[in-house]
């Protein structure tokens, strides 16, 4: 088995994300919409990588990038390679939004995750956004994790508990976290 690490960035304006249609690539991912970014190169850094595909195909530049998920995936197309993906919320940078594709894409949208459910959207892109057999991630959701207030936490430490479990790879899955401060308070 092989196995690749790839980044891949929501990037989100008001309530609605972007996604860039392939242009090129191959056949079962050609004209489908997918999240911006792609695998790490040697030696390169996650974030590097992130602000690389975001600065070449989209003309976009990165004010922020928090940890969103890390998560594998077995390509359908080639059984014997897992992806090991890391998702990144992404804050643009100001005055850089006028987006300018490369010719990896064709058009891009800014929908709702309800919305997407009706576009043509990789299997991987639909994994990551939590749309494949199992509820949409809900806007609310979305939007505590962007607006958490991160002076919550104790200056000295803080404890995460998390656990997650899925039905198949890929298939119904779900997760959990809590995280409390050095006072062992919920923090979120």
């Amino acid at each position: 088995m092989n196995q690749r690490i790839s980044v891949r960035a929501i990037v989100r304006e008001d309530d609605k994300t972007l996604l860039l249609r392939r242009a090129n690539g191959r056949q079962t991912i050609l004209g489908q919409f997918e999240l911006p970014g792609g695998k790490l190169a040697y030696g390169e850094q996650p974030e590097d990588a992130l602000r690389r595909y975001l600065h070449d195909d989209a003309g976009l530049h990165i004010q922020t990038a928090q940890l969103f998920d890390a998560v594998t995936y077995i390509d359908r197309d080639d059984r014997d390679m897992q992806y090991v993906v890391i998702v990144y919320m992404i804050g643009l940078a100001d005055g850089h939004h006028a987006i300018q594709l490369s010719q990896n894409y064709d058009k891009y949208l800014w929908k709702t995750v309800r919305e997407l459910q009706q576009e043509t959207i990789t299997d991987l892109s639909q994994l990551l956004l939590g749309i494949i057999q199992q509820d949409e991630i809900t806007e609310k959701s979305i939007e505590e994790i962007e607006h958490h207030d991160v002076s919550d936490t104790s200056d000295s430490n803080i404890i995460v508990y998390s656990d997650g479990g899925s039905r198949g790879n890929p298939g119904p899955s779900a997760s959990g976290f809590v995280i409390v401060n050095g006072r062992q308070e919920v923090v979120a």
